[in-house]
């Protein structure tokens, strides 16, 4: 696209095309483009970078931001004065100005300090103050993509004005498909009336093809979709069975949630699993976070995709935030009127001078809302908050964890030591009878456990390669192993037929697995539910950086500072899902502000974001920036 389209998308991104402080950031991404080039075979292709003159009351150069560029930038750059070449490109290992109008590719640059209001890794795209997320090679029924937009925190797509017809056509004509959006017919009476997503509102659709008129056989079975064939975007609508499969885009407002926290429409949602409350703990629990307690208001269909999630979980009832609180009136636990209603019985029952509270079966697929008179059950809960708000940290007492008789608690599982001699197969169904699984030695911890208890005995684990030679996983959850402690020349498959491990001499063996081996079973234990809240504190929260993180005051960057243990990767990981990436350093004063908090954490060290993982010594950091900066510990 031209440079100003470019800009104006970056600038719909909170972003600005790219910019240069210094020469080792300039090189660094010509590297990296061409770099990029070569892997999807367009040598030729070039982008746009925010250095331009537009502004011709002056010759001098800015960036698009509209901050001074530094000489050192430009020296030795194919720029040249020009009448019509105002605008500055990426041309391999140089910078070079053409017309503004030219269409190229394009490099947005955003702060890590702005919040992440769409959550770009998973696919979303913000736009007026939306997240859109195309599934243009994934089609489905109008009802189908319902509930996946739904699950995703929001609905199909609607066009609530001219620029959002913009948007889904443009989306339609670039793939070259036609996409469901959020209007279905419905019978209202003798006639029918186009519904609108989320709130199901009676609309007058504007964007017609050609106005349709249904017979009453095709009423609850329209729905509409855009054509990408058409040329205007305000004539582009389409009439089409509703069980028909068409790609199609979510949209939601955007947002940001803490971990832990989903996001539906507008707000934020924490499903609690873990422990069991009753109706009045639950509700301090949530209010004690700063939210409340969940209402159905917009929200049934998004709970209600979530059922078979929670049921799988072991969570066959959950309290919602209604209560008639020894009245005749049910109100939500914030006093408000209970507008929408989706009882199992309607009018729901009231006990005479008892309260009555209200909660929802996760094995009733209409996620219809029930009332009971034991407010005290235990029961798992969903709280509530809007986008964007400080989570007050709970701090609740760890749950008590239990094994069966003849079991041993360790790591947070339960183990059998088994002293009867089977086959690795047979052993492992003895595990699965009794509700597990043969053991999985993942960490140094786990294998000191068995070794003090078997010493030199010889145990079957739930190691083998039998699909795949030397492809070694685990029985119970079909994962390569990353942990090892083979045994000195092993695994040796003497014979080729050594497919199961078993621990041997403190170590690992492999062996043939029809061998009659002892064996050691794991399995989940059980949890005693929890009890209330105990206290709260605050959590970080900034209006810069958002909830959760914690701002530097002498930089633009957040930092999240966490003791969870974790692999570099799965530190990274961890990171990206909440928008940001491990930290890297590039001044003093960002290392001395790092030193300074990290002395306040119960971590001895944490991970940053060096990796010489691409070439050894060849250090870069993680989230693409140069590593312009060093402060190595003495011999290293």
């Amino acid at each position: 696209m031209s440079w100003n389209d470019a800009e104006n998308w970056c600038k719909s991104q909170t972003a600005h095309l790219v910019k240069f402080e210094n020469t080792n950031e300039r090189n660094w991404m010509m590297s990296r483009t061409t770099q990029i080039l070569t892997q999807i075979k367009k040598p030729n292709y070039r982008f746009w970078t925010g250095l331009n003159n537009i502004d011709q009351s002056t010759s001098a150069y800015t960036w698009a931001d509209g901050s001074p560029v530094s000489p050192l930038v430009t020296r030795g750059q194919a720029i040249s004065p020009s009448s019509t070449n105002h605008c500055v490109k990426i041309d391999g290992n140089r910078l070079r100005n053409v017309n503004c109008n030219t269409k190229l590719g394009y490099i947005c640059e955003r702060h890590i300090g702005i919040p992440l209001t769409c959550n770009r890794d998973a696919g979303w795209q913000s736009y007026t103050n939306f997240c859109y997320k195309v599934f243009a090679t994934n089609t489905n029924s109008w009802n189908g993509a319902q509930t996946i937009c739904n699950k995703l925190g929001g609905n199909i797509f609607t066009a609530e004005s001219a620029a959002e017809e913009q948007i889904i056509h443009d989306f339609a004509k670039n793939t070259h498909k036609n996409y469901w959006i959020g209007i279905k017919a419905y019978q209202q009476g003798g006639s029918y009336a186009w519904l609108q997503l989320p709130n199901n509102t009676v609309v007058n659709p504007a964007f017609w093809a050609r106005t349709p008129h249904l017979q009453r056989s095709q009423y609850n079975k329209t729905c509409a979709a855009v054509l990408y064939a058409r040329s205007s975007p305000v004539l582009a609508w389409q009439p089409v069975r509703c069980n028909a499969r068409q790609n199609f885009v979510c949209k939601k407002a955007e947002g940001s949630c803490q971990p832990g926290w989903v996001a539906h429409q507008n707000r934020c949602y924490q499903f609690n699993t873990r422990y069991l409350l009753s109706w009045q703990q639950s509700m301090q629990f949530c209010r004690g976070q700063g939210a409340r307690m969940v209402e159905s208001n917009t929200a049934t269909n998004f709970l209600k995709s979530y059922a078979d999630e929670l049921r799988s979980a072991g969570v066959g009832t959950y309290w919602i935030g209604a209560t008639d609180n020894n009245t005749n009136t049910y109100k939500w636990s914030i006093g408000a009127a209970i507008k929408y209603q989706h009882w199992v019985h309607n009018p729901p029952t009231n006990t005479l001078n008892r309260q009555d509270c209200v909660y929802v079966s996760t094995n009733d697929r209409n996620g219809l809302w029930r009332p009971t008179p034991n407010c005290g059950s235990k029961k798992a809960f969903i709280c509530t908050i809007g986008f964007n708000r400080p989570v007050k940290t709970i701090t609740t007492p760890r749950p008590t964890l239990k094994c069966d008789a003849r079991w041993t608690l360790n790591s947070g599982n339960c183990y059998q030591f088994n002293d009867a001699r089977r086959n690795w197969d047979n052993a492992r169904q003895s595990c699965k009878n009794q509700g597990g699984d043969l053991a999985t030695i993942n960490t140094n911890r786990l294998h000191s456990f068995v070794i003090n208890r078997i010493r030199t005995q010889e145990y079957w684990i739930g190691l083998n390669d039998k699909a795949r030679n030397r492809k070694f996983i685990w029985a119970a959850t079909g994962l390569q192993t990353r942990f090892r402690k083979w045994c000195p020349r092993e695994p040796n498959e003497r014979g080729g037929q050594e497919n199961c491990i078993e621990y041997k001499n403190r170590c690992w063996n492999d062996q043939g697995c029809s061998t009659g081996r002892k064996f050691v079973c794991q399995k989940p234990p059980k949890s005693i539910p929890l009890g209330p809240p105990i206290t709260t504190t605050p959590m970080p929260f900034s209006l810069h950086c958002g909830v959760g993180w914690e701002e530097d005051p002498s930089s633009k960057y957040c930092y999240q500072f966490r003791d969870d243990q974790m692999s570099w990767n799965d530190a990274r990981l961890a990171c990206k899902r909440m928008g940001g990436d491990l930290a890297s350093i590039h001044d003093r004063e960002t290392q001395v502000y790092i030193n300074t908090r990290s002395a306040t954490m119960n971590s001895v060290a944490l991970w940053l974001g060096g990796t010489d993982r691409s070439k050894e010594g060849g250090w870069t950091w993680s989230d693409r920036t140069p590593f312009n900066y060093v402060n190595w510990a003495p011999s290293t």
